[in-house]
């Protein structure tokens, strides 16, 4: 195993099991991200005027700045939807997943209900 020299690890800690206000059951961010977020996002709005941003992001647009056209596309026309990719067995990759459902049953023929 190789270890580099200019990697320091003496000191980092890991999560320990149990509750951590870092992060939520759900795996959603944190209340108190979501709230610093929203209080950054408020307070951002009552600066900026809005115009102002719409000629920055117009600006950024006509440079051909890939951050301004996606974000102008998904003002316009809204996320597109990213595909399920997959590797198959034989290393080549796909956009496509199939899915194979069994149902099993016991000696007596009940299905997955039990009956």
């Amino acid at each position: 195993m190789n270890h580099n020299s200019s990697v320091k690890t003496k000191n980092l800690k890991p999560f320990k099991k149990g509750d951590d206000p870092r992060r939520a059951k759900n795996g959603a961010a944190c209340i108190e991200r979501i709230a610093w977020t929203n209080l950054f996002l408020n307070r951002l709005a009552e600066r900026l005027d809005p115009r102002m941003a719409a000629n920055i992001l117009a600006t950024a647009y006509e440079a051909k700045r890939p951050w301004a056209i996606t974000e102008v596309h998904e003002r316009l026309m809204g996320k597109v939807t990213q595909p399920v990719g997959f590797q198959g067995e034989d290393g080549t990759t796909g956009n496509v997943l199939f899915v194979k459902v069994v149902q099993v049953k016991d000696g007596n023929g009940n299905g997955n209900t039990g009956k």
